[in-house]
């Protein structure tokens, strides 16, 4: 059984959670980063017209 590299280990209460960084390349890491800002925008833009 191949024993795994955790990027980061969180502890919630008595639960442990392993998180596994996955490999990407520099192009798919980027598109990711434009998806999430995006998403972040347009969270972002609907609150404010929500508080308007």
């Amino acid at each position: 059984m191949k024993q795994e590299t955790y990027t980061k280990e969180i502890l919630l209460g008595k639960t442990k959670i392993y998180v596994i960084e996955p490999d990407l390349s520099e192009k798919e890491r980027e598109k990711r980063l434009q998806e999430l800002k995006r998403f972040i925008l347009t969270i972002s833009q609907e609150e404010t017209s929500r508080k308007s």
